[in-house]
């Protein structure tokens, strides 16, 4: 073969096969073998369907870097084993044999946190069911209640604060250089409003919150409640008490109105 250079490609992202994560979770995890695996989905994160011995069903998420940086798991289940011992319904994690609630695997690329949750069954919400919106919200404000009695050790990493969901994705679509002088204006303009408007409001405090909530992140069950899979430890803003049920920030801390109503 002619033209072929001598200097390797790197890889920016690859995909595990499923008989090699099966391999990686019977070193790993007490599961009962053997064990089946497969691919549920690739992309943000990898997820994999793993079925062990005793019919028992878990999920595998193996987590991608992205470009805010790496993942938060650390602070992501301890979070979620605390909601689970208080009886808000989420996709717990699954201890591995060390006890830990994480570990890492090695793939091309480099290391990328894995995460081992239990199955949680139900259907998706139905779009524009207000009974099954109603059940969501019914979740996320047991999360919000729980949270005001979590004293975890493990701060969120991230935090989504008005640098990381503003100025960091304007400043991001301003460096494209194809952008309209028209565009530019109206964007910067409305920053500025945006941020007035934050700054404004006041009396924020920090709270322990889900967010993400669309239907893919949910599952409701038979009796009605929401079986909620959390993603991400960050932080984020949010708007009035009356909003918090619905904001949307990923398990993390976010600012949160005081006042009632």
């Amino acid at each position: 073969m002619t033209g072929t250079s001598p200097t390797p490609l790197r890889v920016g992202y690859s995909t595990a096969t499923a008989e090699s994560v099966g391999d990686f979770l019977a070193t790993r995890y007490a599961l009962p073998s053997p064990l089946q695996c497969s691919l549920l989905r690739r992309g943000f994160n990898d997820s994999f369907e793993v079925l062990d011995a005793n019919g028992q069903r878990y999920v595998l998420r193996l987590s991608c870097r992205r470009t805010r940086g790496e993942a938060d798991v650390a602070s992501e289940t301890e979070v979620l084993t605390y909601l689970d011992s208080v009886g808000v319904p989420v996709a717990a994690p699954v201890p591995a044999q060390d006890g830990t609630l994480f570990t890492c695997g090695l793939l091309p690329e480099g290391r990328r946190p894995v995460v081992l949750f239990r199955h949680i069954g139900g259907r998706s919400p139905k779009p524009g069911a207000s009974t099954d919106a109603r059940a969501q919200g019914v979740t996320l404000a047991r999360i919000h209640a729980a949270a005001e009695n979590y004293a975890g050790g493990k701060v969120a990493h991230y935090r989504l604060d008005l640098d990381h969901l503003l100025h960091r994705q304007l400043a991001a679509v301003m460096g494209i250089k194809a952008l309209a002088a028209k565009t530019r204006e109206y964007l910067s303009e409305l920053a500025s409003r945006l941020a007035a408007s934050v700054a404004a409001a006041g009396n924020l405090s920090w709270t322990l919150c889900h967010g993400d909530c669309h239907g893919g992140n949910a599952r409701i069950a038979e009796d009605g409640p929401v079986r909620d899979r959390l993603s991400c430890s960050i932080s984020t803003m949010v708007a009035p008490a009356t909003w918090r049920m619905i904001s949307r920030s990923i398990c993390g801390q976010m600012p949160s109105f005081n006042a009632r109503g």
